[in-house]
């Protein structure tokens, strides 16, 4: 018996123990679990951010009839989802292409006229009328093919210096048909000599325009006292085109002009802009002689000018219908100057007559040809 309590004591004992190391391994895990999940509870749920779609599976379908007439509620879940991303509107990529224009740069040993000429010359007799080697695509022949030797060679020497031409024009009411031409045919007459001088890259950055128009004394209160308005050269057309759209022809009458005026403006290095190194040329559009006190400041105008400047004045005489010679005040002005004077018969050939007094009377059947080759492209 004694035995019997004994075994049943140790076998009791050790149960204890073994039992209290379950309990305790029970109570352990028990505690992680339950701390898991805890976690896996509280931590917060984000929805995708491109596209949240939510389909109810409670709505009931209802009659065939509500589903032909197109009640989204009237279809299945799957429907519903294929209906919905049908009617996202569909975002087309934008593709932004910046191309950015090469520019074609002059090198140094090229800055010379002498030697635009010859590149020039090189392209002729090669019978290229396009584009040469990277040197010489500075130089689109453009208008010149067909024109003489003479003519090309000048032009290259023109391209490699850059052009400055002033308009000097009288508007008083008898130059008004003059005027309105100039108005009319500046794109033109700008068209043509740019052409010619192959200025492909920036239409106006060879060639300068600038403008000095006058009156007589009293005649319009908006010129100056002078009688005179000045536009200084400039590369932008527009404005050319702006201030030639204030001008008005009105007045005059009296049977001479202060032409003298206009010139010393024009040939003002610090008013005009005047720029060393470039070809400068004014022309002067008139039909009435200069007031007889000033008649002999002319010459000594034109002389300044092209020794300072080394320009010549052209001149163009509009006549009276009856002139049989050109005035000889506008004559004066250009023999001093190295310039030319012309005499127009044919009014509405003004601005053809205007070119050809920009690149000399020598060059009449080149610009001709050109002239015609031009207009024929503009049609």
């Amino acid at each position: 018996m004694t035995q019997t309590n004994d075994t049943t004591q140790s076998s009791w004992q050790s149960f204890r123990r073994e039992g209290l190391s379950w309990v305790l391994s029970l109570v352990i895990h028990c505690s992680l679990l339950a701390l898991l999940a805890l976690v896996t509870v509280t931590q917060p749920y984000h929805a995708p951010e491109d596209l949240t779609v939510s389909i109810s599976k409670e709505v009931e379908p209802v009659s065939s009839s509500d589903a032909a007439q197109g009640d989204p509620m009237s279809l299945d879940p799957q429907q519903q989802l294929k209906r919905m991303l049908s009617e996202l509107p569909m975002v087309k990529p934008q593709i932004v292409t910046q191309v950015k224009t090469p520019t074609v740069m002059l090198p140094e040993h090229l800055t010379s006229p002498a030697v635009q000429a010859d590149i020039l010359m090189q392209q002729l007799s090669a019978g290229d009328t396009s584009a040469g080697s990277d040197d010489q695509q500075i130089i689109p022949m453009g208008l010149l093919e067909g024109t003489t030797e003479g003519f090309q060679r000048m032009v290259g020497k023109w391209r490699g210096s850059g052009l400055d031409v002033v308009l000097v024009i009288d508007v008083t009411g008898s130059m008004g048909p003059y005027l309105e031409q100039a108005k009319r045919r500046l794109r033109q007459i700008m068209g043509v000599i740019t052409g010619i001088l192959g200025d492909t890259v920036d239409p106006m950055q060879i060639v300068r325009f600038g403008v000095v128009a006058y009156k007589d004394y009293g005649d319009d209160r908006t010129f100056d006292p002078t009688a005179c308005r000045v536009l200084p050269l400039t590369t932008n057309l527009t404005l050319v085109q702006r201030f030639l759209e204030t001008l008005h022809a009105s007045g005059g009458g009296a049977p001479e002009e202060p032409i003298h005026r206009a010139m010393q403006k024009a040939t003002s290095d610090q008013l005009m802009d005047w720029k060393a190194g470039r070809l400068s040329v004014i022309i002067l559009v008139a039909d009435a002689p200069v007031h007889k006190g000033a008649k002999d400041q002319l010459p000594q105008i034109a002389k300044r000018f092209a020794i300072t400047q080394r320009g010549r004045i052209n001149t163009i005489d509009t006549g009276d219908g009856s002139r049989v010679q050109v005035l000889e005040d506008l004559q004066v002005l250009a023999d001093n100057s190295g310039g030319q004077a012309f005499l127009l018969r044919d009014q509405q050939a003004f601005w053809e007559h205007l070119i050809v007094s920009i690149f000399g009377r020598e060059y009449k059947s080149d610009i001709d040809l050109i002239l015609q080759r031009y207009l024929k492209d503009q049609r």
